[in-house]
């Protein structure tokens, strides 16, 4: 389903979905950047400006295993928080892979250890705490998300966003046997414990395990911040393998089938320029993605035919501004051919082109394909600027910076979005100015050819 956004945000990709809420990877437009973006439904005037408030003040927890909240508002009788996107696996998904090695389970429990320590140290309860609500990202470690359930101990009935309390199957029992009193951070750690059960680090756990998951909170620490001091006199606080590799293949497999699903929605709703961002970065995550490849032989036909509306529209605006300056010269038509390529590995500073296929056959992912090299901006996808007839230009900027001639043949790499062109005199006199907008592995030919004199033949 693809959500009503508010204006400056596009791209949407689904990435959660609850009874109350749904959270989207959106686009957000002016700052140039993915966020993430939690719609919740609300009748209730009053109810809404609480949320708001918890919402806000979620935005004041400073900590580095939190997700930042950037901004919250409302729009008829719905809830808007924009968040930090963090690009990731939960804790659910690795264990549905399997943790093959004890040194990353024992990493993966320390991390998590850590990070609710963090968390309590605000004087914040997260409340749900179970693998869906933990995290983790390849290169900057555990978050705990999905703060719907959070409580801040010692403001009574304040807490953060929903009304539920827990999870059944990770709730400690001084919560469903309904006791007058509850130590939620307490709560938290038998939460941890069970967790811990599933990550199930070894047999050097089982003591630490055995105190979280009792039945009397008596038994457990204070909080986690106790439990991670008590934690750190231990060897197995030193164990740091790499399990970048482990997050790296599940959260691509992840992403890469929201991606999909995502592009094929705003293909049918007929925005096509949105869906191709997203193939083409399904593509970079799953090179084998067949259903991907396929869908992105149709982009083609597309872009011929948006090429030819910009050509008549920049005929027209050629003509009216012969007539109203009547110049020497001027740039008359522009013929811009687009043809649209997905990434495939992008790897360190290089990534790939997907040349066309010949023929107009059915594609697959193991299709022989051609592929060009280029350099990528940043970091970031990027695309290919060729100009056609520059020669006519004596003066040729990009984003105010000047083009050293002769153009490269192998095409100019542009970050991915807007980007302004110019052509001019030597003596500075500006002939022609447009804006380029180029998508990820996009190679856009544009050709730029001076005509004559009027009255000349």
């Amino acid at each position: 389903m693809i959500p009503r956004l508010p204006k400056g945000f596009s791209h949407p990709m689904t990435v959660g979905e609850g009874s109350f809420s749904s959270v989207y990877r959106v686009r957000q437009k002016i700052l140039d950047r993915w966020v993430a973006v939690k719609i919740l439904n609300e009748k209730n005037g009053e109810r809404r400006q609480e949320l708001l408030t918890e919402a806000r003040n979620q935005a004041q927890m400073s900590i580095s295993c939190i997700p930042a909240v950037y901004d919250a508002f409302s729009q008829g009788q719905q809830i808007f928080i924009v968040m930090e996107w963090i690009k990731g696996a939960s804790l659910h998904a690795i264990l549905e892979k399997g943790i093959p090695h004890p040194a990353d389970r024992a990493a993966l429990a320390a991390s998590m250890i850590a990070a609710l320590a963090g968390l309590h140290k605000l004087g914040y309860a997260h409340r749900d705490f179970k693998p869906a609500n933990i995290l983790i990202s390849r290169d900057s470690g555990v978050y705990l998300v999905d703060f719907g359930f959070s409580k801040k101990v010692g403001e009574g009935g304040q807490s953060m966003i929903g009304t539920v309390k827990g999870t059944p199957a990770y709730m400690a029992p001084e919560i469903w046997q309904g006791r007058p009193e509850i130590d939620f951070m307490k709560a938290d750690l038998y939460a941890l414990g069970k967790v811990l059960l599933e990550v199930a680090p070894g047999p050097d756990w089982d003591r630490l395990i055995h105190s979280l998951v009792s039945a009397n909170p008596g038994d457990r620490p204070a909080s986690a911040v106790e439990l991670w001091d008590m934690f750190n006199a231990h060897p197995m606080a030193a164990q740091t393998p790499d399990w970048k590799a482990l997050i790296t293949r599940v959260s691509s497999e992840i992403l890469s089938r929201q991606l999909l699903q995502a592009a094929k929605q705003l293909l049918f709703a007929k925005r096509g320029e949105e869906a191709y961002w997203l193939l083409a970065e399904c593509l970079s995550e799953d090179p084998d993605s067949a259903e991907a490849f396929r869908l992105l032989d149709g982009f083609p036909s597309q872009a011929r035919e948006k090429g030819r509306k910009r050509w008549s529209m920049a005929a027209a605006a050629a003509a009216a501004l012969a007539l109203a300056l009547s110049a020497g010269f001027h740039f008359g038509k522009r013929l811009e051919r687009e043809s649209w390529f997905p990434a495939v590995s992008p790897e360190g500073e290089a990534a790939l082109l997907l040349l066309p296929s010949q023929g107009s056959g059915t594609r697959t992912a193991r299709s022989a394909a051609q592929f060009r090299e280029f350099k990528r901006t940043d970091g970031r996808l990027a695309g290919l600027l060729f100009l056609e007839g520059a020669d006519a230009c004596e003066s040729l900027t990009l984003d105010a910076r000047t083009l050293g001639r002769p153009l490269p043949s192998e095409g100019i790499p542009m970050e991915s979005g807007e980007h302004s062109l110019a052509c001019g005199n030597r003596d500075g006199t500006l002939i022609h100015r447009e804006k380029i907008d180029i998508l990820p592995f996009q190679r856009k030919i544009i050709r730029l050819r001076k005509n004559a004199r009027k009255g000349e033949a």
